[in-house]
């Protein structure tokens, strides 16, 4: 890879993106997202989200797999 990339992502979105996101979330960071508080996890759940499509759309899998 050349170069370098840079992605904002708004964390203040609507509910059924929220909700699409919190679908994404492992067991493990479901409850790392309950223990952070309503506004906190919600913005969790969107930037997990948002980089699992990142990594999706790169080819690089979950995480870099």
């Amino acid at each position: 890879m050349t170069g370098l990339a840079l992605w904002l992502v708004a964390t203040d979105q609507p509910e059924e993106v929220v909700a699409g996101s919190r679908r994404t979330l492992d067991a493990r960071e479901r409850a790392r997202a309950v223990r952070a508080g309503e506004l906190r996890r919600d913005r969790f759940a969107v930037v997990r989200g948002a980089v699992r499509q990142l990594l999706r759309f790169s080819g690089r899998g979950r995480w870099g797999e």
